[in-house]
């Protein structure tokens, strides 16, 4: 049986702090996320329309339903790990793709918010 979850919404007023609105360093803060957020999904929006093939590429896969070899679309979660094999150093690939190393360019980016942005960017295609 399901069950059910309640959210509470609040507004955060970017007004003026005499005025009751948001802490000014929590304004910049949010305000400098933002920003690398938005850098960080152009980065990969870029690297896909870079190799636009990828995105319309087909698998084989053996169909265990139909006893035979079929073919399908590349699924979202497989281009996902594809980007970050290409752009993102890790000890089984320890070297980007020359000019796409997400590494280097954004050092600090906890991997949650790559893979937010990658999956964001892969629903951005064409």
């Amino acid at each position: 049986m399901g069950q059910a979850t309640r959210t509470t919404k609040l507004l955060l007023d970017l007004g003026n702090r005499r005025q009751g609105g948001a802490n000014t360093g929590k304004r910049a803060a949010l305000d400098a996320t933002v920003g690398v957020l938005n850098e960080a999904r152009a980065f990969y929006i870029d690297f896909l329309l870079a190799h636009a093939d990828k995105l319309s590429e087909r698998i084989l896969y053996y169909s265990e339903q139909h006893l035979e070899m079929r073919e399908r679309a590349i699924s979202a979660n497989e281009l996902l790990s594809w980007a970050e094999a290409c752009t993102v150093e890790t000890q089984d690939h320890p070297h980007a793709w020359p000019g796409w190393n997400f590494s280097a360019r954004f050092p600090d980016l906890p991997f949650a918010y790559r893979r937010s942005v990658i999956k964001d960017a892969i629903g951005v295609r064409p």
